[in-house]
């Protein structure tokens, strides 16, 4: 990350007394690479499942477009708050709302797929005879409740590794600690 970080600033020279206008064009760098990138993924996926007899792989990349696009987004946003020199706490604190949002946001798509994939099973008896009528609300739910439980536990990762002090989530000797970076002292 340092020697990306060098990289940037060097690229930033003559901006070098202004960090705010660099963040925009950061900012709106990474908005056109997300273009870019969700287009070409898109694309290249599309071709790819064109060639099948079902719609569920259609429905699939035409939701992945959101997610693509946000990813690459939200790294742009990343590298524009650390060209800000932020306080370490407001960075900490931007970085992890923003790694929430776009763990919230793979949760949803998530959960959609869940759902297309299930009802794609039901319909095919043969192959999956294990999703029935009866069973689908089952599978769909307990599906749903893995990756709400997952979500929750990258959150709780990805604000452990910004806030890696024991005790920060708790008051209790000791709760919090399994949040720690491995190697940081505490």
């Amino acid at each position: 990350m340092d020697r990306f970080k060098e990289l940037v600033l060097q690229g930033f020279g003559p901006l070098q007394p202004y960090p705010y206008l660099q963040a925009i064009l950061i900012v709106l760098l990474f908005g056109a690479l997300a273009k870019v990138a969700d287009k070409l993924i898109s694309g290249i996926v599309s071709r790819l499942v064109a060639k099948t007899k079902t719609n569920v792989d259609d429905q699939l990349v035409s939701m992945l477009h959101r997610p693509i696009f946000t990813s690459v987004a939200m790294v742009g946003l990343v590298i524009a708050t650390y060209r800000l020199d932020f306080s370490a706490g407001l960075r900490d604190s931007t970085i992890a709302v923003l790694q929430t949002i776009l763990i919230v946001m793979w949760l949803i798509f998530g959960l959609r797929v869940s759902r297309i994939l299930i009802a794609a099973m039901k319909r095919q008896e043969r192959s999956f005879r294990f999703v029935q009528q009866s069973t689908e609300p089952l599978l769909t739910n307990a599906l749903a409740v893995f990756l709400f439980l997952a979500g929750v536990y990258a959150i709780l990762v990805s604000v452990g590794h910004q806030r890696h002090r024991p005790g920060r989530f708790c008051r209790y000797p000791g709760i919090g600690t399994q949040f720690r970076r491995p190697g940081h002292a505490v």
